[in-house]
């Protein structure tokens, strides 16, 4: 209830996508019996033709045209998580692009499965992701998550992230256009 209200006042201002920024600028790994890989197309295709995972032809696009990296958890063959990463600004959906701070990758569709909930999942994909950054000259990672969405931040917090401010994205602020643009306002 409270943040259907809290979304409503911001409406009425103008603002949407409001989402917290936490940042991780290193990580250490942790030991873990999962296999972690980062997904080329073609293994993220053939996961998907055996059943395993979906994807759109926009996530295979990506992965293609160096716009994101697709990272999965596996243990035992089955997938016990993944996560998407961008590593540069481009468009989510039709007309949105997320907030991403330059010589970051950001971290977004996190899907952690039922049966694999509270195993450190989600702290082997970072990790994964973060060695990917730090070989391919990034600064770490960066995480814009929905103000709504508590569990997913405290995750973040508990991981070993900072929360630096707010990203979001407002209409009637000048230099608006038809891919939308977000705002950043740092923690003070």
């Amino acid at each position: 209830m409270k943040y259907r209200i809290i979304h409503k006042i911001l409406s009425i201002l103008g603002i949407r996508f409001l989402e917290n920024v936490c940042i991780a600028p290193s990580f250490v790994a942790r030991p873990s019996g999962f296999e972690v890989k980062i997904l080329s197309s073609k293994e993220l295709r053939d996961l998907c033709d055996q059943g395993v995972l979906s994807y759109s032809v926009n996530d295979i696009a990506r992965i293609e045209e160096e716009v994101a990296i697709c990272v999965v958890a596996f243990e035992s063959g089955g997938v016990a998580g993944i996560c998407w990463y961008a590593r540069t600004h481009y468009a989510h959906t039709p007309g949105y692009v997320a907030y991403i701070a330059e010589g970051f990758l950001c971290g977004y569709g996190l899907r952690i499965m039922p049966n694999y909930r509270g195993r450190g999942v989600h702290g082997v994909l970072v990790s994964k992701a973060l060695e990917w950054a730090h070989q391919n000259g990034k600064k770490g990672l960066l995480l814009a998550i929905n103000f709504d969405n508590p569990a997913s931040i405290k995750s973040a917090l508990k991981l070993g992230f900072n929360s630096i401010g707010y990203s979001f994205y407002h209409s009637r602020l000048k230099g608006f256009s038809k891919v939308r643009s977000h705002y950043f306002i740092g923690a003070a």
